[in-house]
């Protein structure tokens, strides 16, 4: 999914079950949503052409940009049966058997809904 808005990015959020809320404070940035995953906090800096997944809502948090939200349902783990992947470019489609947009590079939180 490329997101068109923040109302977007949290509809979304919602939809996988995942608690996110706009967060506007006076004198910051405007268009920052917070989310959790098991009791992680991550900020995401939304912009119309390129956003920023944060570890905090500082200026100087490291920041991974991205285009491309979407949900990998191959967790190779046990424990979580999602991932939330974050990423720039979609994958190239060669005629794979079993073919999926988000490339292996991609940032990936593990979740259950």
């Amino acid at each position: 999914m490329k997101p068109n808005s923040t109302e977007e990015i949290i509809e979304y959020l919602s939809s996988l079950k995942i608690e996110s809320k706009l967060v506007q404070k006076e004198d910051e940035f405007s268009r920052v949503i917070e989310f959790k995953i098991e009791d992680n906090i991550y900020y995401i800096e939304w912009w119309i052409n390129q956003s920023y997944l944060k570890f905090e809502n500082k200026f100087s948090s490291p920041n991974l940009p991205f285009k491309f939200i979407n949900v990998n349902s191959n967790s190779p783990t046990t424990l979580h049966d999602k991932q939330l992947c974050f990423y720039d470019l979609v994958k190239e489609n060669r005629g794979d058997f079993i073919y999926s947009e988000i490339p292996f590079g991609s940032f990936k939180i593990p979740f259950n809904l």
